[in-house]
């Protein structure tokens, strides 16, 4: 009957669905997959704005570092260095052993002396800044920018000198003696690790937050429950910051773990006061993430029709 056929293709035409709700479908799908990679990449823009803000910019770094000079335990190892390179420097074994005893209280005396003074921190602001020139060289794989064993390493040969200066003013023969002191921040294997890293982020540059910013943009755009997805960039965004400092605190332990043993109580707060920005910088978008999202749950629990 003419009735029914109309009746049945009504229901066919309710139940197919329509161009809307494709589109609105289309839409939703889309918005989630720009929300889940921003989440993806904050982290990664993260790092590569820390990259760019201090690890490549050697005054930045210099600045970071210096204050060192004035950590207690920082000068007790840097000390230990320079006194066994002075020591291998002068001549002790023509010396009586008495003599010798005394000269090594005497070097002792005068690497403590400098260490405590007003001339050690710009000679070890000037230390680290030659090894980050060396290190940006090494990153890039131009030429002069790594040790002969393919590490690199802050050199203190500067300080033993000025202690060999003042322990020749004292009387103690030294001649033309060089002391070579230094402690490793990167070996050879954590070098080809990091030049990858570098390249990459590197070529990246600060289109990686630019790219974040567009897909945020694009998931609300695209978003028709834009609260909702405020809330799942939020969660996401903790999650991936929180991620990033587990995986901050494994590359420390990689890289302070595989320095020689003796060097690893300076490569530590090296570490630390380099990567302290990018730790502060997470931890402030943690923070902020995870406000949002709370804020957005006792929104919705607010919301909540009460029976």
């Amino acid at each position: 009957m003419p009735g029914e056929t109309q009746m049945t293709n009504d229901v066919r035409r309710k139940d197919q669905p329509t161009w809307a709700t494709l589109l609105s479908v289309t839409r939703s799908w889309n918005s989630r997959a720009a929300a889940i990679l921003a989440c993806v990449v904050l982290p990664l823009a993260t790092v590569s704005v820390w990259l760019d803000q201090r690890v490549t910019d050697t005054d930045a770094y210099v600045d970071a570092v210096g204050p060192l000079a004035q950590d207690s335990a920082v000068q007790r190892e840097v000390g230990a260095r320079i006194e066994l390179a002075v020591l291998a420097a002068l001549p002790l074994d023509r010396l009586p052993a008495v003599a010798a005893a005394n000269a090594g209280r005497a070097v002792r005396s005068v690497i403590a002396g400098i260490l405590t003074s007003d001339r050690f921190p710009p000679a070890w602001r000037d230390s680290n800044r030659a090894a980050h020139t060396r290190l940006i060289k090494a990153l890039r794989e131009e030429p002069g920018g790594v040790d002969p064993d393919g590490s690199v390493s802050v050199d203190l040969a500067a300080i033993a000198d000025t202690a060999l200066a003042e322990l020749e003013t004292r009387g103690l023969f030294t001649g033309a003696a060089e002391a070579q002191a230094s402690f490793q921040v990167l070996d050879a294997d954590q070098l080809d690790q990091a030049r990858r890293g570098y390249r990459i982020l590197n070529a990246l540059g600060l289109w990686l937050p630019i790219g974040w910013l567009l897909l945020v943009a694009l998931a609300l755009l695209l978003s028709e429950r834009r609260g909702r997805t405020v809330g799942t960039l939020a969660l996401g965004s903790a999650a991936a910051m929180a991620l990033l400092l587990g995986l901050l605190a494994i590359g420390r332990s990689v890289v302070v773990g595989s320095v020689p043993e003796a060097d690893r109580e300076l490569a530590g707060p090296v570490w630390d006061v380099v990567t302290g920005s990018l730790h502060t910088s997470v931890l402030v978008v943690l923070v902020l993430a995870g406000a949002v999202a709370l804020i957005g749950v006792l929104v919705r629990f607010a919301d909540r029709p009460r029976s």
